[in-house]
């Protein structure tokens, strides 16, 4: 396999975990609006906490990702405690 298609493949799946999280996202904020319009039968905490985390899912989560992963190919460190914070130590040296 060479490395366009690696990428190809690579960002492929990436587009497809973001529109997954985006999907999730509307279907929670879905089940809340139902549960607030009594469809479900659960008590309304419950709609806006599905509500809540499902516009982040929907908003938030995929930039975040979007993030890591370019960091990622520019080769810098993402997130602290990732593997190259521990070769390093956490000051930054070697």
């Amino acid at each position: 396999m060479s490395r366009s298609t690696t990428d190809e493949a690579t960002w492929r799946q990436r587009f497809m975990v973001i529109n997954a999280m985006r999907t999730g996202g509307v279907l929670m904020v879905l089940f809340g609006i139902a549960i607030l319009n009594g469809l479900l039968g659960l008590p309304p905490i419950v709609a806006y906490v599905l509500i809540g985390l499902g516009l982040v899912e929907t908003f938030v989560t995929p930039q975040i990702l979007s993030r890591i992963w370019s960091s990622r190919e520019r080769g810098e460190n993402s997130m602290p405690g990732s593997d190259a914070d521990v070769d390093r130590g956490h000051d930054g040296r070697r």
